[in-house]
């Protein structure tokens, strides 16, 4: 499900709820991707998961929408995991320069 335009309406989603939830965090200048997170999911995914589930999480609707979410202030980036309906769900990783590409790596 790595549709572009699907993609990108994650990645403003996730936008969104950045600002809301860090007004103050400024992420103009930072790269954005959005990942589907497969069913069978890899190693990396499975860990990048057990990594984010210790991480901020709020949730909408009794997990009708479950985010967790981690960010790094003095990098300027973040990692999210959006997940719907307890049964699909999505990466979002945001950051300058090199360390984007690192966190996208990492979690491929």
């Amino acid at each position: 499900m790595n549709l572009p335009e699907f993609n990108d309406g994650i990645i403003r989603m996730t936008k969104g709820l950045l600002c809301t939830a860090h007004p103050t965090f400024n992420y103009y200048s930072s790269k954005f991707t959005a990942i589907s997170i497969s069913s069978q999911s890899s190693p990396e995914q499975l860990k990048l998961m057990g990594l984010l589930k210790r991480a901020t999480y709020f949730e909408r609707g009794e997990r009708t929408f479950q985010c967790w979410y981690f960010l790094d202030v003095e990098r300027n980036g973040g990692a999210w995991m959006l997940v719907f309906y307890e049964c699909f769900g999505f990466f979002v990783f945001h950051a300058d320069g090199p360390e984007f590409d690192r966190l996208i790596e990492k979690a491929r």
